[in-house]
């Protein structure tokens, strides 16, 4: 794993396997706590980044990989984390998956309950956007990959 702090950010570059995206996920929680976050804030920090870093590991190119032996070397997920005294802005982004237009369509959507007619697909990425206060999806650049970036206001009431 590489990983490069400079104040309020800190990336996170790993092999898709999900040994290794249980790792990244305690890494941002402890550097969510380093930067002041607490309770409930540090919670849905860990729960969503280990949400997307699961579903860019089974589903961006990753193959589901348990053991980094298992990971295919190109299947790449890269996380990066801001955090401010009031919020905190988490990007996901894989080296494989392919971007999905009409999910991409109802995350836009600001209606609650936008990605709820997905049905099975989706849940998890509907269950996450209840839980935060933006989250958007877009293909990298160059077309091969997924983004996704989510943002969380916190404070006293967590």
């Amino acid at each position: 794993m590489r990983r490069a702090e400079d104040g309020a950010h800190l990336r996170l570059e790993f092999v898709a396997a999900h040994v290794v995206g249980r790792r990244a996920r305690t890494e941002l929680r402890e550097f969510g706590s380093l930067k002041g976050m607490s309770g409930r804030a540090l919670e849905t920090l860990e729960f969503v980044a280990g949400e997307l870093i699961d579903n860019a590991i089974d589903h961006g190119g990753g193959g589901g990989a348990r053991e980094a032996r298992d990971a295919r070397e190109d299947a790449q997920v890269d996380t990066h984390l801001h955090v401010s005294a009031d919020r905190w802005v988490l990007t996901v982004a894989d080296s494989g998956g392919e971007l999905d237009l009409e999910l991409q369509e109802r995350i836009g959507e600001s209606a609650s309950g936008a990605l709820a007619p997905l049905g099975e697909r989706g849940r998890g990425l509907f269950l996450l956007s209840e839980m935060v206060d933006d989250m958007d999806v877009c293909a990298r650049e160059g077309g091969r990959g997924v983004i996704f970036r989510v943002e969380k206001a916190y404070g006293t009431q967590d």
